[in-house]
């Protein structure tokens, strides 16, 4: 027969196989974060990461941002994040009159945004501040508006 202490346990533990936090503290040096959910707060969790076929990404994490743990058997120090959520305070950047679902978005902090609509293949570039372009062969712009560089 189990007992009391092993049904609570268990009850623990399968409530912690995925959860809701925000993030606590973040170390960029050592790509580590604390999550709370709740009135738990994680141990350093390993930082989740963007990884392509021919790319790494780099994205520096705020506090504040909503994520979603995977615990494997409910143990929170084997939590790991497995996707962010946005909030009211964290919400998604928005383009002008393009809808969400036809425009892919990068957007930071400053304003500046990049904005792609694979449907048109048009690229926006919008830019808080200077922009910088460069190529090690021949720059390619819209003739119209820009002047094509040879590097």
């Amino acid at each position: 027969m189990t007992s009391t202490y092993e049904h609570t346990e268990h009850d623990r533990l399968i409530a912690n196989v995925v959860r809701l936090g925000i993030i606590e503290a973040v170390d960029h040096d050592r790509r580590r974060l604390r999550v709370r959910s709740g009135e738990t707060v994680t141990d350093w969790l390993p930082w989740p990461t963007d990884i392509g076929r021919h790319y790494i990404r780099w994205r520096p994490l705020r506090i504040g941002t909503q994520v979603v743990l995977a615990a494997q058997s409910g143990d929170l120090t084997q939590a790991g994040i497995v996707g962010m959520l946005y909030t009211q305070s964290l919400d998604a950047p928005a383009s002008g009159d393009a809808a969400p679902e036809d425009v892919d978005i990068v957007q930071w902090d400053d304003g500046t945004q990049v904005a792609y609509r694979v449907d048109t293949r048009e690229l926006r570039v919008h830019s808080a501040g200077d922009l910088y372009l460069s190529a090690k062969g021949t720059l390619w712009m819209d003739a119209e508006r820009i002047r094509v560089f040879e590097a």
